[in-house]
């Protein structure tokens, strides 16, 4: 130890490596030129924390030191940091700590592979502060701080939790530290969906609440004033709009609503959108309704189907916005409606064309090279088992004819069914597609399984000009979208 007196009021410390300062004039003291504070841990320090974990309860009192400790590691960890390995910078850490009055640290494990660590605490000063309070709350701080050296050590957000308790009689207070999706933000949230909030947890749900109602007051303001510029486009769009009461009145709707339902103004002025709407389809408008009365929602979104006048029943896609008054209550609906009849039609043959090739992909297995016209111009052949010469030679025969036959622009080879490859197979694979593409039409191959994949990656088989794709739903979803066809779209040209 040295003691070094730079005149009456400033003495200097030197203990074990650590500089301390006391300067009396300017009644501070400094730990490596940076200010502390030294207060009686059983007096101070313990009426400081018991007024704070009165304040807002253990769990979140708990919370926020392991966050402060977490918070507070840029100089631990820039010290640790200058030694060649973890262990040995955190021993010369403990050192300081140990000086510092934070107990003595020690790690009982460290291992890197499965990203786990455990430490112990001997006399630290949460558990001397608790001990003389009559509490056993446990070491957060300390725990914050190993959770956050191991972060930094495994580049992965850790959580520490104590395992072993000075306080419940146990020789020094352990930590364990993993890898964890649990954070400060999840803990709180946790703590607002129960019974454990605070006055304060609450205090910070009311203001965020109460910033939602000022953007909502300030979204249906904005929504007011241009009302009236939105008038003048109104009647110009190709979409159904209708504006309506909360008692689903008419307040206005444009000719294009008109046009989707059938009906002429005069007509539909005398009816409801609920009236209008299908009736095994009721029941979506009555849980949306509830959905904004009972939980508060602003928007909503359904497919329905509407009865026209003549009987005709059409598909569309129905938007919803509610706009309240500045209490909370329904001041009027503004619904959006699109035609998607032709969209529906479309979709369910797409859906029903994939839900045969299911069908068909069950039947065909124990078939040996059959050739399934899927859609028009598009071919599929699932190739099961083995793949030799004489084989691949009449798979690629029967194929040829096929498309020739059917002028199919489009041949989907399905592997599959094939359980491995050999360089052979590969060419033989090759060879086929290539005769395919002589004949322009496009090929595409399908369900490439791990072990193929890998073997094809062993051969050094080049497969970079060829599409591939995951399964044979996809090969057809990217064929029908070469032919103009998009799922949930309508058929484009070309």
């Amino acid at each position: 130890m040295t003691v070094t007196a730079h005149d009456d009021e400033i003495t200097t410390i030197e203990v074990g490596g650590l500089t301390m300062e006391f300067d009396g004039r300017m009644g501070m003291q400094r730990w490596f030129g940076q200010p502390v504070l030294t207060m009686w841990i059983g007096s101070t320090l313990a009426g400081l924390m018991l007024g704070m974990q009165r304040m807002v309860g253990t769990e979140r009192f708990n919370l926020a030191l392991q966050s402060g400790g977490r918070d507070s590691l840029d100089m631990d960890w820039e010290f640790l940091s200058r030694f060649p390995t973890f262990e040995e910078g955190f021993v010369a850490l403990a050192d300081g700590a140990a000086m510092a009055g934070w107990g003595r640290w020690t790690i009982l494990s460290l291992d890197r592979e499965r990203k786990e660590a455990r430490f112990r605490a001997l006399n630290s000063w949460e558990s001397i502060y608790q001990g003389a309070l009559g509490v056993c709350w446990g070491a957060s701080m300390t725990a914050g701080k190993f959770a956050g050296h191991c972060t930094r050590l495994f580049g992965e957000s850790c959580w520490a939790e104590q395992t072993s308790f000075v306080l419940k009689g146990d020789d020094a207070d352990e930590f364990v530290v993993r890898p964890s999706s649990t954070t400060i933000e999840t803990e709180i949230a946790r703590l607002l969906e129960t019974d454990a909030a605070t006055r304060a947890d609450l205090a910070v749900a009311l203001e965020k609440l109460r910033q939602e109602v000022r953007q909502r007051q300030a979204a249906e303001d904005a929504l007011r004033a241009s009302e009236h510029r939105f008038r003048s486009y109104f009647q110009l769009g190709t979409t159904g709009v209708a504006f309506t009461t909360a008692d689903n009145r008419w307040i206005e709707f444009n000719d294009k609503l008109c046009d989707i339902l059938g009906d002429s103004r005069e007509e539909l002025s005398q009816r409801t959108l609920a009236a209008l709407t299908h009736p095994d389809d009721r029941h979506l408008d009555a849980e949306r309704d509830r959905r904004f009365l009972e939980e508060s929602i602003d928007s909503d979104t359904i497919e329905k189907r509407y009865v026209q006048r003549d009987g005709k029943v059409i598909d569309v896609s129905e938007s919803v916005q509610c706009v309240r008054r500045a209490d909370g209550s329904i001041d009027y609906f503004v619904t959006l409606i699109h035609d998607i009849t032709q969209r529906k039609k479309v979709e369910n043959e797409l859906r029903e064309k994939l839900e045969l090739i299911q069908e068909q992909q069950v039947a065909i297995q124990a078939l040996s090279t059959p050739i399934i016209q899927v859609w028009d111009g598009v071919l599929t052949l699932p190739i099961v088992g083995t793949l030799d010469s004489a084989r691949a030679a009449d798979i690629m025969d029967k194929l040829l004819s096929t498309i020739v036959a059917t002028r199919s622009r489009f041949a989907i080879l399905d592997l599959t069914g094939v359980e491995g490859v050999d360089t052979a197979t590969a060419n033989h694979i090759i060879q086929i597609i290539s005769a395919v593409e002589l004949l322009g039409a496009k090929a595409v191959v399908t369900g490439i399984g791990p072990l193929v994949a890998q073997t094809v990656v062993e051969l050094g088989v080049d497969l970079s000009s060829i599409t591939t794709l995951k399964d044979l739903k996809q090969g057809l979803q990217r064929c029908l979208r070469w032919m103009g066809y998009e799922p949930g779209m309508r058929p484009r040209a070309g």
